[in-house]
């Protein structure tokens, strides 16, 4: 009898999938290897390594442009041979997958505005107004009617729209759980059989890293899957070295560059600020110059954040194109808050660079400097709302509350400025601080920003985030 049910045991294992309740066993651990890419002499993502990488097999590239961040991939550039459409992925069009969204609780100003979404509203329409929260349900809606041998570019994208709006209207837990879903992406069920090719967009498997360390709770998987997919960039990159295809190696380059901002990102989330500076310094040594001086302005807000002005500083240096030397000596300021000749260097140069200085003025807490730096990139920007908003906290700091209410008041106003959080929080504050009248003051605010025109960075905002209880009724 025992022989028996061994048998019945062994056959059930070698056929089909195996069902289990721990999505721990769907997501495989990564690929063993007798080297890992962390025991590198060198950084494997800098650019450095790249030459010395052996070739891999021909590999498909999806676009001969980067792809800025968005909720929406494009199904009509991929270049999935036919052949990978027997692969049976009718496993992430089941509804037991997603999870219903929690209703948000939006103002009756939003729900009657003449640019609230219907029902019937087509998702390319609700991603380009913003309306990520009916996105993702739209998403859902898509994915789970699809037929089983619907295209895997299809359910891929409208995969990667549901993970990246459920992230944008901050459901981020629900999102890593529904990401779990995908299971390990670097296994060989999700590659070419004959080419090898990875058949889910570059995207998607980015956005997947992070989501299934937060699901699992391994932020060292998380870490390891960034430099995993970093070795494929670089085989990559090699390749389209020796086929001669500039493109497709900016393409690669860029991608592997974003895969180093995002382990410095991982970092941050751990709380490792310290090793987050000093990774991003890596990223510093080769490259393009519009990497390594984005990496040098991350730098430089890791360690505001930490409390090391003197570190920013010298980031801010190197990012202004100045000697080293002179970024060791540096102070943020005077100590009796006036402006120095080196500070009256700073109201020059390009708008990162005099943030940058504006920014080390603040977190000093010399605010007399501060606000004269915030005030020159205003009337140099005057448009851009977060110069704009630095201004007008540094004003409120210094109980200026009346200018500070007009410039934040003029960011909702401006037809070329979305609403955002912080602006909401922000003035809102500014209403408590300065009339009884608060309560009145928001609801007039939440007419203006629901008249806004929806643009793609999001629009409808909750109750909440004009500081009222849910359910608080405003005229």
């Amino acid at each position: 009898m025992d022989n028996v049910r061994a048998h019945r045991l062994s056959a059930a294992r070698g056929h089909g999938r195996t069902h289990s309740g721990d999505e721990r066993r769907r997501v495989a651990l990564l690929k063993p290897s007798t080297k890992g890419p962390l025991e590198e002499q060198e950084d494997p993502l800098s650019d450095s390594m790249i030459s010395s990488r052996p070739t891999s097999p021909p590999t498909s590239v999806r676009s001969s442009t980067p792809r800025p961040f968005s909720p929406a991939l494009s199904t009509a550039s991929s270049t999935i041979d036919p052949i990978s459409t027997t692969k049976d992925l009718s496993f992430l069009l089941r509804p037991e997958n997603f999870h219903p969204l929690p209703t948000p609780t939006l103002p009756a100003a939003f729900l009657r505005s003449p640019h609230a979404p219907t029902p019937n509203t087509p998702l390319a329409t609700l991603l380009a107004g913003g309306h990520f929260h009916a996105a993702a349900s739209t998403a859902v809606r898509q994915l789970t009617s699809l037929p089983v041998s619907a295209a895997p570019d299809t359910i891929f994208a409208l995969y990667y729209t549901r993970l990246a709006c459920l992230t944008l209207v901050n459901q981020t837990s629900l999102a890593a759980t529904e990401a779990k879903v995908l299971g390990d992406l670097t296994s060989a069920f999700y590659t070419h059989p004959i080419t090898g090719a990875h058949i889910v967009p570059w995207p998607l498997r980015v956005l997947a890293v992070r989501l299934q360390a937060l699901g699992f709770g391994e932020w060292r998987r998380g870490i390891m899957a960034y430099y995993v997919l970093a070795q494929d960039a670089r085989q990559e990159i090699t390749r389209a070295r020796q086929e001669a295809h500039p493109e497709e190696e900016a393409l690669w380059l860029s991608r592997l560059h974003d895969l180093g901002i995002r382990v410095a990102s991982a970092l941050v989330e751990m709380g490792d600020l310290e090793s987050a500076g000093r990774h991003l310094r890596t990223l510093q040594t080769a490259g393009p110059e519009d990497n390594t001086r984005q990496a040098a302005v991350m730098e430089a807000l890791v360690w505001f954040r930490v409390g090391d002005l003197a570190a920013a500083r010298a980031c801010a240096e190197r990012v202004a194109g100045k000697s080293e030397g002179r970024a060791s000596t540096a102070a943020p300021s005077s100590d009796d808050g006036e402006s120095t000749r080196e500070d009256q260097d700073e109201f020059s140069g390009d708008i990162t660079t005099r943030i940058l200085w504006a920014l080390s003025h603040t977190a000093a807490g010399a605010f007399p400097v501060a606000i004269s730096a915030w005030r020159a990139l205003h009337a140099d920007f005057p448009h851009d709302g977060l110069v704009a908003q630095n201004l007008a906290v540094c004003l409120l700091y210094t109980g200026q509350l009346t200018e500070a209410r007009g410039i934040l008041e003029g960011l909702i106003d401006d037809p070329e400025i979305p609403a955002f959080q912080a602006l909401l929080f922000n003035l809102c504050t500014v209403y408590e601080l300065c009339t009884e009248r608060a309560k009145e003051m928001k609801g007039k605010l939440i007419e203006r920003v629901a008249s806004k025109e929806p643009m793609g960075s999001g629009w409808g905002f909750a109750t909440t985030e004009f500081k009222l209880e849910p359910g608080v009724g405003v005229s």
